[in-house]
């Protein structure tokens, strides 16, 4: 259904902790250890799960693009030029012509085309 959002395992774990939190059954110590988080943590999201119930459990970024994400585009280009013309230099030569010749210049080349 449109608008209908499903809950992750992860989300679903902290409805329940947060349901038997808010009915009395755990502390928010106990919460915070079972959730892995601290007791300011717990506290913040008791509040907001008290106003929004499980919507205030979603990741508030789900369903967009990471800022930092490449085009598939460039992705693409990199991988055709690591596999062809610049199939024999090392990520940092690789990425100097990439820079030179193709114009592209990313800050996160070793996280594209795997680099050590």
């Amino acid at each position: 259904m449109k608008g209908e959002r499903r809950l992750s395992q992860k989300e679903a774990r902290r409805l329940y902790i947060m349901e038997q939190l808010c009915a009395g059954h755990l502390k928010v110590e106990e919460a915070a250890l079972v959730l892995e988080l601290s007791t300011r943590q717990v506290n913040r999201l008791k509040k907001r799960f008290a106003a929004e119930h499980a919507v205030a459990l979603i990741h508030g970024n789900r369903g967009r693009q990471p800022a930092h994400t490449v085009p598939n585009e460039i992705r693409e280009l990199i991988e055709e030029r690591a596999q062809n013309a610049y199939r024999q230099t090392n990520c940092e030569h690789m990425a100097d012509l990439l820079a030179r010749f193709d114009n592209v210049h990313s800050g996160r080349f070793r996280d594209l085309w795997q680099c050590h």
